[in-house]
């Protein structure tokens, strides 16, 4: 792969199905800038005017097409030994935050509040951080800001592992990969990223567990609160109010503002 800052082998993917793939552009743009000779790929429905380089699907897709989309087709797309997905919600933040060490990993996404434990019970808002069997728990990592490797990418068609049938919450492809089939694809030799290293790579919402870092050394992030509208330009899809009355949000808000000097749009 070559060390720090050779990124030939990265393709920056975003999948949209619904026709807004245009939508994703800023971000795609501004990961591959944090990632310099990496590949921007857009994955569309719809042949659209921008200049991001663009394949097209077969046709149309809901959440739901994502999910069997990413898990089972998106390697066909993919020409590079690895892939990192973003969405118009998740972008690089800092290429100086960049860790070589995850190209060790097949699996780095963003470290959440979900977790699923070993009797099957599966927690969100870190309602499992206390527990007494914490240790083993599977904690899902953010798959909208995710770098997958070629092997991840094959590892389920590969291998025939097929999304398990659980409550519609779960059924989420990173939810799937990263807890309910995870186990049978550390069998195959697929390596997810530890605990420690996605809490670096990005970040959803901050939560206890992030206590004690610091969050300028965070490499992306990835939450449907925000969106990148140019280079130095965002939404933030709530009210200053809400911010504040949510753990660790007027954090987030000034490191986009203040850190990254983004200019946000609140609703």
């Amino acid at each position: 792969m070559g060390g720090r800052g050779c990124f030939e082998e990265v393709t920056v993917v975003a999948v949209y199905g619904d026709g807004k793939g245009a939508t994703a552009v800023p971000s795609i743009k501004k990961t591959v800038e944090a990632l310099p000779g990496s590949r921007g790929l857009l994955i569309t429905n719809e042949r659209l005017g921008v200049d991001v380089e663009q394949r097209l699907l077969g046709g149309g897709m809901d959440y739901n097409g994502y999910t069997e989309f990413v898990m089972y087709s998106l390697h066909n797309f993919i020409e590079t030994e690895f892939c990192l997905i973003v969405q118009h919600d998740g972008w690089a933040l800092d290429g100086k935050n960049w860790r070589d060490k995850w190209f060790e990993f097949d699996y780095v996404g963003g470290y959440t509040h979900a977790a699923l434990l070993p009797g099957g019970q599966f927690y969100k808002n870190y309602q499992w951080a206390n527990l007494p069997n914490v240790g083993e728990a599977l904690v899902v990592q953010n798959g909208g800001f995710s770098l997958r490797s070629k092997k991840f990418l094959e590892a389920p068609s590969k291998y025939g592992l097929m999304r398990r049938q659980a409550p519609e919450g779960l059924m989420y492809e990173d939810i799937q990969l990263c807890c309910l089939l995870r186990r049978d694809l550390e069998k195959v030799g697929v390596k997810f990223a530890t605990d420690e290293e996605a809490r670096l790579f990005s970040f959803e919402h901050i939560g206890p567990p992030h206590s004690g870092m610091d969050i300028t050394k965070i490499f992306g992030h990835h939450s449907r609160h925000r969106q990148l509208l140019s280079n130095g330009e965002m939404l933030w899809k709530m009210t200053r109010k809400q911010t504040e009355e949510i753990y660790g949000e007027k954090v987030l808000l000034d490191l986009f503002e203040k850190h990254y000097g983004y200019t946000v749009h609140a609703v």
